[in-house]
This record gives structure tokens, C-alpha cells and sequence, in this order.
């Protein structure tokens, strides 16, 4: 295994669209770029692969210097040893299943035992015969893994792989991949606008906005609890409240935060003082809704409601309420039917203090 890092710190052009970009991803581990539509993710991508020419920096793969303005090295895209799965797979349809694995590979002798080993460890046995349009697409998308990691490429680049598959072949999928990953031990750079596949898959996060890297660190305490507000909502989280805090308890570990209506406990936070405006973020999914009042529970906060509004959002129920500040709830159409949720009813949310942290600026 090449125990080579792959870095890049490079700027590239494209149109009207500048991106500058300076990162790193060790061997063995899965760096997740995540952005929005156009922030720059697939551009990061295609220039590492040699698709997009930087206007100066240094790329360097498993050890090996492929592009350095300076020095004028530019190696082209096909001599880089990078596997590259874009969005729409692209399975040949001419080619059966073993075709497509090997295709790329000068010496298929040579590589017979790591075509095998691809075929098994994707669960690709029995359709090594078989052509495109028999496959599932969730089969399509490990026949295109398996092809990008046959010639065995220093480095590996996946492009919202898992998008065009349906939920439940998406969860499956993404374990053969992860599995298979930790075995060969290479880095791999993955684009994904998908919170719940950048923690499963990922080792470290990059947050990406207009062309540059906003933030970089670990998948679930950025994504459950991110530090600064401009990551929150690029991470699309719900709640966003404006509080000022009241008191502060050490001994309990908690403070108090509120506004003219409404009051929220808190994990005690560094450097906030009494009577400091704070922005307390807490995710639609860690407020849970009954329709009486609740007793006996360990949650610190409690509040009564009316429902403003309810409509679909994700395949959830957004579900608005007026605690004497707007609070975002998600919920599955079960519960709006169990729990008779309407337009102007009543209903109690319970707020967990440790769902709630405090954004920077």
C-alpha cells in the first residue's frame, strides 16, 4: 500500500468561476467534499484527475507530483493512475459485467486475481456475462467501482456515485464500498450533497461555498454540531434562534438563554457571558412533538405551541411551531396522523439541552 498522502494546492478557472483549493487526504481514508449545487466540488475533481488544466499550484498523487505550474509538469489525465466514478456511472453497454471491470487494464492475465477479487468483494458473482440493461442500478453502480479500481489507481474519485440510486440500494451499496475501501487502502476524494452518506462514508469533511474551502474537520461532530453559523447553513440546519443569555449554572453545566418569549436551557459554552446575544442552532429532527404535556422526562425543555404550518419537505413532515419563537420540527406522516397534528392546534415540544449549541460568527 503507497503511504503517500495526495495534496493539492492549486487555483483553476473555468469561465466566469474562480476556485482556489488547498487539501490533503492520507491513505486509507475518505476525504467527503460537500456544498451546495455549483460550489465547485465536481471542478475540484476534474482538475485533480487532469480534466481541468490549474492556473498555478501543485497536485500531487501518492507521492507523485502530476501537475506543478512552476516547474511546468502537467502529466496527462490518463497516466495519473486516478479511478474516477462520475454521477452517471457510464457501464458500457456494449460490454458485459467483466468487460467493463477490465476495461483499462493493459494485461488481464496479470490482473485476473484482482478482477476476481473485485467481482467478490462487490457481490458481482454471477453476472460477469451480463450486459447493461440487466443490471440493477445499484449492480450498475458497483461495476463502475469495481472498472475505476481494476487498474489499481493511486487514487480514487467518486462524484455523487450514489445519487441515482433509490434509498434502500444507496444504503447497500455504500457498505460494499466502504468495506471494499478499507481493504485496498487508498485515499479517496467523494463528492456528495448527502449529510447521512458524508458521515457514513467519510473520515474527514470539507465544506465547499463559491469556489473555496469554508471549513475541514470530522463528519459528525461538523455535521450534528458545526461551530459556526455560515457552516450551519450551508449544512441546512433548521433552526437558527437569536437568544441572549440570562444566567449561567457551572455547577449544573447548563445556562439560560431567552428572548421577550421564550427561553431555552443550554450546554454551558466557552467565553459567553450573562447578557451576551448568542445563536443557538438545533436540527428539525431533535425536537420531538406530543400532543399532551409530557412528564417525567429528562429533557430540560418543555414548551407549549400552536402549529403554523405543515407541509412535506424531504419525504419528512416540516412541521412549524410558535413557542413564542418559530421552532422547525421533522416528523414522519405517522406521527401527523397518530398525533392528529393540524394547522392552529395546540402541541408540546420537547427540546433535549444537548441538541442545542452555540454558533459562531
Amino acid at each position: 500500500m503507497n503511504t503517500q498522502s495526495t495534496y493539492g494546492c492549486f487555483e483553476v478557472i473555468v469561465g466566469g468561476f474562480k476556485l482556489s483549493m488547498d487539501l490533503e487526504v492520507q491513505p486509507g481514508t475518505v476525504l467527503v467534499l460537500f456544498g451546495s449545487s455549483g460550489s465547485g466540488k465536481t471542478t475540484v475533481l476534474r482538475t485533480i484527475a487532469g480534466l481541468l488544466t490549474p492556473s498555478e499550484g501543485v497536485i500531487s498523487i501518492g507521492g507523485v507530483e502530476v501537475f506543478n505550474k512552476i516547474n511546468g509538469v502537467n502529466i496527462p489525465s490518463h497516466k495519473r493512475k486516478v479511478g474516477y466514478v462520475p454521477q452517471d456511472m457510464l457501464v458500457f453497454p456494449h460490454l458485459t459485467v467483466i468487460e467493463n471491470i477490465a476495461y483499462g487494464i493493459r494485461n488481464y492475465q496479470e490482473s485476473d486475481n484482482l478482477i476476481e477479487t473485485l467481482v467478490e468483494k462487490l457481490d458481482l458473482n454471477g453476472l460477469e456475462d451480463r450486459y447493461e440493461w440487466e443490471l440493477s442500478g445499484g449492480q450498475r453502480q458497483r461495476v463502475a467501482l469495481a472498472r475505476a479500481l481494476a487498474p489499481d489507481p493511486r487514487l480514487l474519485l467518486l462524484d455523487e456515485a450514489f445519487s441515482s440510486l433509490d434509498s434502500g440500494t444507496r444504503s447497500r451499496t455504500r457498505s460494499y464500498v466502504r468495506q471494499i475501501l478499507q481493504s485496498i487502502g487508498i485515499p479517496v476524494i467523494m463528492v456528495t450533497h448527502d449529510k447521512e452518506e458524508a458521515v457514513s462514508m467519510g473520515d474527514r469533511l470539507a465544506i465547499i461555498e463559491s469556489g473555496g474551502l469554508v471549513e475541514l474537520g470530522d463528519p459528525v461532530s461538523m455535521i450534528g454540531h458545526p461551530a459556526r453559523e455560515r457552516v450551519a447553513n450551508l449544512l441546512g440546519v433548521e433552526n437558527v434562534l437569536s437568544l441572549k443569555v440570562k444566567n449561567i449554572f457551572p455547577d449544573q453545566g447548563i445556562m439560560e438563554c431567552v428572548s421577550e418569549s421564550f427561553s431555552l436551557e443550554i450546554p454551558v459554552s466557552n467565553d459567553v457571558l450573562i447578557g451576551q446575544d448568542v445563536r443557538i442552532g438545533l436540527r428539525a429532527d431533535d425536537v420531538i412533538l406530543a400532543s399532551v404535556e409530557p412528564g417525567g422526562l429528562s429533557a430540560r425543555n418543555i414548551k407549549k405551541g400552536i402549529i403554523k404550518d405543515i407541509y412535506i419537505e424531504s419525504g419528512m413532515y416540516r412541521i412549524e411551531i410558535d413557542c413564542g419563537h418559530i421552532v422547525i420540527s421533522h416528523v414522519t406522516k405517522r406521527a401527523v396522523d397518530e398525533l392528529g397534528l393540524i394547522s392552529g392546534s395546540a402541541i408540546w415540544c420537547v427540546i433535549k439541552s444537548a441538541s442545542c449549541f452555540v454558533l459562531q460568527d
